[in-house]
């Protein structure tokens, strides 16, 4: 088959989301020109699609053995490298890059995200800020100098700069298109539209801004997905809600939920409390700890746990535990674990030997009511953790090496939430330190003859 024809093929099967069949048709022409330079290119775009980080990765490798000079292909390569984790490796095929080739925009954003991740967050920022200078319209630029600067602890630059994030093609799913004026947070005596705009986690991390808005604006209608309903619409200041723009034609003005640390001037200092915003039915809560209490009557802790931030199994992706490492944290006498992992992950359950009543989970709601019955969750980066800790439950979460800019660089607490609890890598892909100090914790605090008041202690630092 010609190149021409393959790559228009697999791009048209790329569009209609046909993974499969896209990397069906690339290793056919694999088969027959094994060493074909386009042919390897456009099968790790497809590896990378279908979250094959480790394949497109390998693929990569030998795109390098065949062309080492090939400077745009060094790049990617260096980008693939990183998204493993694998630091070093990374900025070692970036070294090989030309003094000729260093100004290109893909080279600076990589050279800065090496940067980011080696916490040289300074470093970060000179490199990006230099790119969006040179590179004014490469807007990927603009959206990770926000997250160094926020990083960096910069954080009205950073929040100035993560507004770039509206520019990014399908990087706001949630985002409809409108025809009022944005609001800039003044007094507002008519209706004001608020878009949640990213995913449940940011929702959460955003919606203690909500009560500051509604002081501000006469009406606040909320614009919303079904699945973060239930959950969003009891935050206090709402006075309604919905899914579809037509039920909100009469906003004289709109707000994204994720501009509101912007417009509210938010400093570490100044980080609203989340504590009791969101409100769980009493009913509801009360029929999962009846489940609770039922499934693990001469329990001592009772600990939720959560693996990956994922729904769908992932290669190699770098923000989840492995279940293996999991393992390690069970069977501490008196501890009963259960398994708040959802979607096609919720199956390593059974591996792992836990209570696993994730099929009564129909919303995150639900999850909600289950953490309400729960002395400790346990969780990755993932909205898990934020829900956790939003509803003020004792919540342990394990980071990477470089997190998340929502966790900060460094240390064991958040200003964004006072019961959560930080277990940081202290190397690029190494969960075994993190895995030891929280069993090493755990051990230590249901040892004692009052486990629940213990824990509750280390939460507030008395232990």
């Amino acid at each position: 088959m010609q190149t021409t024809n393959l790559l228009d093929q697999v791009r048209d099967l790329l569009k209609s989301d046909n993974l499969n069949a896209a990397l069906q048709l690339c290793e056919q022409n694999l088969a027959e020109s094994p060493d074909h330079i386009q042919t390897l290119a456009i099968t790790a775009i497809v590896h990378r699609k279908m979250n094959s980080w480790i394949k497109a990765a390998e693929v990569m490798k030998r795109v390098m053995e065949l062309e080492p000079d090939n400077q745009s292909m060094l790049v990617t390569y260096s980008m693939d490298l990183l998204r493993l984790g694998k630091i070093d490796e990374s900025e070692s095929v970036l070294e090989k890059i030309k003094p000729s080739y260093r100004n290109d925009p893909q080279y600076m954003l990589q050279k800065g995200l090496l940067h980011y991740h080696r916490h040289e967050f300074e470093e970060a920022v000179k490199v990006l800020v230099d790119l969006v200078n040179r590179h004014k319209g490469f807007t990927p630029a603009r959206l990770e100098l926000a997250h160094s600067l926020l990083m960096h602890g910069k954080w009205r630059a950073g929040w100035d700069a993560y507004e770039v994030r509206h520019q990014l093609p399908g990087a706001m799913p949630g985002m409809p298109k409108l025809r009022i004026p944005h609001w800039d947070g003044e007094k507002l005596d008519k209706r004001l539209l608020l878009i949640a705009d990213r995913g449940l986690a940011d929702c959460l991390l955003f919606c203690r801004y909500i009560p500051m808005v509604a002081e501000q604006c006469k009406t606040v209608i909320l614009f919303r997905t079904e699945p973060f309903g239930r959950l969003l619409d009891s935050v206090p200041g709402i006075d309604l809600s919905c899914s579809r723009l037509e039920e909100v034609s009469s906003a004289a003005k709109y707000c994204t939920m994720s501009g509101l640390p912007r417009l509210f001037s938010t400093t570490p200092d100044t980080i609203p409390d989340v504590r009791g915003l969101i409100k769980i039915n009493t009913s509801l809560e009360w029929i999962w700890r009846e489940k609770i209490s039922a499934a693990s009557l001469r329990a001592k802790l009772r600990i939720g746990v959560a693996w990956s931030a994922r729904l769908e199994p992932v290669d190699d992706y770098n923000g989840a535990i492995p279940v293996d490492k999991i393992k390690r944290l069970l069977g501490l006498n008196g501890c009963k674990f259960f398994s708040l992992q959802v979607g096609d992950l919720a199956g390593q359950a059974t591996d792992l030997d836990i209570i696993n009543m994730t099929d009564h989970l129909t919303d995150f709601t639900e999850v909600a009511a289950m953490m309400q019955a729960m002395d400790l969750i346990i969780t990755s980066d993932s909205s898990v953790a934020h829900l956790a800790a939003t509803l003020d439950r004792p919540t342990w979460v394990c980071l990477t090496y470089t997190p998340d800019w929502r966790w900060g660089a460094g240390g064991n607490r958040t200003g964004w939430y006072k019961s959560a609890y930080l277990f940081r890598q202290t190397a690029a892909r190494s969960w075994d330190t993190v895995i030891t100090e929280v069993k090493n914790h755990l051990h230590k605090i249901v040892s004692q003859p009052d486990p629940r008041s213990a824990l509750s202690r280390f939460m507030t630092d008395e232990v």
